[in-house]
């Protein structure tokens, strides 16, 4: 059984839902879903042992270190880190600016550069102190630090910089011909 089936038992056993358990944590609810369906990099290890901790579960030796490795016969997620690149989708949320990468799966320990500005592509958080593997969304799941980030001073309402934006990737993305991005 791996630890993430133990866990998810450990939880109904106790009558628990994904939510009490993520309070008691102090973390997202979505974390602790994503975490029981198997994904090890959705919670850190401080979480890990804090979880097992609530359910009164033993972990194995092997947690979680290792874990938040990538598979490299898999590849891994990587992103182009500039943020006027049009691979980097900007939306509004709580008015503030973020930016959704597109994800592209490849080699680890290769350098990838993005299709359409040549960057090279990061696979890693850009926390200072982080440096998990980088996972779907457009913050870290780990530490929360935004995997794009620009300073838009100057660039008039959010809203409307974002449709702006929006619109000029529509348009770079239809004269290149881009699909599966």
């Amino acid at each position: 059984m791996s630890i993430h089936d133990l866990v998810r038992q450990a939880r109904r056993a106790k009558g628990m839902t994904q939510s009490a358990l993520a309070r008691a944590v102090n973390c997202q609810q979505s974390a602790i879903s994503m975490y029981e369906a198997g994904r090890s990099d959705a919670l850190s290890d401080e979480k890990v042992q804090a979880v097992a901790e609530v359910l009164g579960v033993d972990l194995p030796e092997a947690v979680p270190g290792p874990q938040l490795q990538a598979d490299p016969a898999r590849g891994v997620l990587k992103y182009c880190p500039l943020p006027d690149c049009p691979a980097n989708i900007p939306y509004t949320a709580g008015g503030r600016v973020c930016f959704k990468p597109t994800m592209i799966e490849a080699p680890a320990g290769e350098p990838t550069r993005c299709p359409l500005c040549a960057e090279v592509l990061e696979d890693c958080c850009p926390g200072t102190e982080c440096g998990a593997p980088v996972t779907e969304g457009s913050f870290c799941m780990k530490c929360g630090t935004a995997y794009v980030s620009a300073v838009l001073e100057g660039k008039g309402w959010p809203e409307q910089w974002v449709a702006e934006r929006r619109a000029e990737i529509r348009e770079v993305r239809r004269l290149s011909d881009v699909r599966r991005m």
